[in-house]
């Protein structure tokens, strides 16, 4: 597993969280993560498949974000993941999900791993449950962050009536 570099950027992903979407990643080949901020998870994704990763964020503040100046936040990304973005191994859509799972639906793309850490209020999250389980391979994973958060805790108990967690990770397979 390579947790090094992931563990070099700031953000709110736990040593065991990192652990968790490296072994995931290692077995999966086409991922697609939505939000991104400064690429902690973005890192150890892209650092772990042999595959491509997809990442959508729209590095703007929402109502009840996260306080930061975004386009430092966003340069900040860019450089974390600049050997990925050279060597095509990261794409990225500066979009909301909404936009961009739309584009993906219509590309016809199609993911074995997917993991939602963006917006935690409970109808978005909801919204990027729903849009992007059509983007989801026939035996994949679709996973996410912060089943703490109030938000996400009610879409995740909504929608699945079954799932793993590990530690504020929700997944299904």
């Amino acid at each position: 597993m390579n947790l090094e570099k992931a563990k070099l950027i700031n953000g709110y992903i736990l040593d065991p969280e990192l652990e968790w979407l490296a072994s995931t990643a290692r077995k999966s080949t086409a991922i697609l993560e939505l939000g991104a901020f400064l690429g902690k998870s973005t890192r150890v994704l892209c650092d772990n498949t042999k595959g491509t990763v997809c990442s959508i964020d729209l590095w703007e503040q929402t109502e009840g974000g996260l306080i930061a100046t975004f386009p430092e936040v966003y340069k900040e990304f860019i450089d974390n993941l600049r050997d990925h973005l050279i060597a095509q191994k990261l794409s990225f859509y500066k979009a909301t999900t909404d936009y961009a799972i739309s584009l993906l639906k219509n590309e016809g793309r199609k993911f074995d791993f997917i993991f939602i850490d963006a917006d935690h209020r409970y109808e978005q999250v909801k919204k990027d449950i729903l849009g992007s389980m059509e983007l989801l391979s026939q035996g994949g994973i679709i996973s996410g962050h912060d089943y703490n958060w109030e938000g996400v805790k009610q879409a995740v108990d909504e929608i699945f009536p079954k799932f793993n967690l590990h530690s504020n990770i929700w997944w299904v397979q």
